[in-house]
């Protein structure tokens, strides 16, 4: 296992791999919830969700199929008092998101689904809290309920934690991949001169001193990029294990204690990993990543700032 903490990581050369998937439904909602059903509110440019089932502060939504086709948004309702909006995937099919995903309110966002989720070159994020997209097969919560993607099952009527304290990804070995693919940076490199940061390509990003965690199997940028400005950016690529997180004063902290084995982080092409903060004097976010072996197409270079 490795962990590097840094605050940009960045890739100074292409090499530019291109493949094809096959269309899939945008979104399906399931009947997991019972007459709390997520519902979908078709838009001429975008499709609201509503509808879940909301427990406290916390909102639960379950879905067979989830995706957002590119040049299109996908965002959730935030009802008054919500901080949480959890959304499972339980079906067979892997989620790709090419358009924009967003919350209407400042609620953070999970996106679970074991499978595996694909960023591509139109995926954006729109949201004013953290955004969590795993590929675990449950949230764990404090009272002993998962909301599980493999095994799912309606919120009991009494929950009332509104933070889970893991990531489950149970025994089985098949963890779904997390792959981001963007249009890669335009930063300037000079031998023994600072980064020359001109235009970065959107990508995923969330605002200002909040977390970005993508947590999953093998985990692959492909002229991806993160941002998470004077915020924090979690990578993590396991196998086996429960990951521990708890929300703290400028975050969250994960814990990877009872991780038993890690898998593969690849960066390739222009990508960019960046907390970096544009405000003069204020310092910069952080960025954890932990794996088994982490390589790439071209050279790696990292900045501390």
């Amino acid at each position: 296992m490795f962990e590097i903490k840094c605050c940009k990581l960045f890739l100074a050369s292409i090499d530019v791999g291109i493949f094809s998937l096959p269309a899939q439904a945008q979104i399906i909602p399931d009947r997991t919830l019972g007459s709390q059903n997520s519902q979908v509110i078709r838009g001429t440019r975008r499709d609201r969700i509503v509808g879940g089932a909301r427990r406290g502060s916390t909102l639960f939504h379950s879905f067979r199929e989830f995706n957002v086709r590119r040049g299109r948004g996908v965002y959730f309702t935030n009802p008054r008092g919500v901080t949480n909006i959890f959304n499972r995937v339980t079906g067979n099919n892997l989620s790709r998101i090419n358009g924009t995903l967003g919350v209407l309110g400042n609620a953070n966002l999970f996106l679970i689904n074991p499978n595996g989720i694909i960023f591509g070159k139109g995926a954006k994020l729109d949201l004013n809290g953290s955004f969590f997209g795993t590929t675990a097969s449950n949230l764990i919560f404090k009272n002993g309920f998962q909301f599980s993607a493999t095994n799912p099952q309606n919120v009991p009527i009494t929950f009332t934690t509104n933070f889970p304290v893991g990531f489950g990804f149970g025994f089985n070995g098949n963890r779904g991949t997390i792959t981001v693919k963007g249009k890669g940076h335009n930063l300037r490199v000079a031998p023994f001169a600072p980064v020359s940061e001109e235009v970065i390509s959107s990508g995923l990003e969330v605002d200002s001193e909040h977390t970005l965690a993508l947590i999953g199997g093998n985990i692959s940028l492909n002229e991806g990029v993160l941002r998470a400005p004077n915020g924090h950016i979690k990578l993590a690529s396991v196998s086996n294990s429960t990951v521990n997180v708890t929300p703290n004063n400028s975050g969250f902290d994960f814990k990877y204690d009872s991780t038993s084995s890690f898998k593969d982080i690849q960066l390739s092409n222009v990508s960019l990993i960046d907390t970096s903060s544009s405000t003069p004097g204020i310092a910069s976010g952080t960025i954890n990543w932990l794996f088994q072996f982490g390589y790439a197409k071209s050279t790696l270079k990292v900045e501390r700032q």
